[in-house]
């Protein structure tokens, strides 16, 4: 079973209260280990299913997006626009 791990490695200043709820949101998550493939597909819908959420609930305010690409790692890698960014890195050896 593949095992990941979750690190927001940047982010910017809250352009408004939307970007503020969403890096809230994902800041609870940071440092996480995300336990085989199906948990990640998860991982990722409740990221995506959240925004939508909150772009709904802050209507003021102009939607932000999310994307999510794979590198020449392999290693998958989230971004939300002017805001966050973060890495899943993939858990290659544990240390008891």
């Amino acid at each position: 079973m593949n095992k990941y791990f979750f690190k927001i490695t940047g982010w910017n200043l809250d352009k408004n209260k939307l970007y503020k709820a969403f890096r809230d949101f994902v800041s609870e998550w940071d440092n996480s280990i995300i336990k085989g493939d199906p948990a990640l597909k998860a991982f990722q819908k409740m990221l995506h299913d959240k925004l939508k959420e909150l772009n709904e609930e802050h209507k003021r305010c102009k939607d932000i997006g999310m994307v999510t690409f794979r590198d020449h790692e392999n290693e998958l890698h989230i971004q939300v626009e002017n805001s966050w960014y973060a890495t899943v890195y993939t858990v290659k050896t544990e240390i008891d």
